[in-house]
């Protein structure tokens, strides 16, 4: 008879924790950087380019080096684990968050998108760094301009693990 309350107790246990593993794994889940320590993340409902209403996951962390924090809105995630954001800095006096620009070949001109974002706080630079392969990485440095409000690559970077370096110009 003390058996029966052991399995129900047992199975009342792996349902609960079952339930949680699809819940985390399906639901609502926190966009990851492992190099922003002061990240906060967010979602948001918008509408896609398929005029349907989905949930946007964002990033907020400063990117213009302002104090202010901006966000990034999650574009995509791949098999590789590289997710691309668009870089959206807050304008003070709209009080929106408006895209940004990559400015590194002047003719195009188009909003500025970053991968797996990293922040370097000292030398105001952005980085975008990729998983290209096995064991191959690449990452791309960009600069910041107050003065147009626009990103420039500075610096590309690509090899082993062991040969792309830090968020850094130095």
């Amino acid at each position: 008879m003390k058996a029966k309350p052991l399995i129900f107790l047992i199975l009342i246990i792996v349902i609960a924790v079952g339930a949680f593993f699809i819940g985390s794994k399906y639901g609502k889940q926190p966009v990851q950087t492992a190099s922003v320590s002061e990240v906060a993340t967010s979602t948001e409902m918008g509408t896609d380019n398929d005029g349907m209403e989905d949930e946007h996951a964002f990033l907020q962390a400063d990117y213009n080096f302002d104090g202010i924090p901006d966000r990034l809105e999650m574009l995509d995630c791949g098999a590789t684990g590289n997710c691309s954001y668009e870089v959206q800095l807050y304008d003070s006096k709209t009080k929106t968050y408006m895209p940004t620009i990559d400015a590194t070949v002047a003719e195009e001109k188009v909003n500025f998108e970053v991968t797996n974002p990293v922040v370097n706080k000292e030398e105001k630079l952005v980085c975008s760094y990729s998983n290209v392969g096995s064991g191959s990485y690449h990452m791309i440095v960009y600069a910041y301009s107050v003065k147009d409000n626009t990103y420039t690559q500075a610096r590309d970077y690509s090899g082993s693990r062991d040969k792309v370096h830090a968020c850094t110009l130095m």
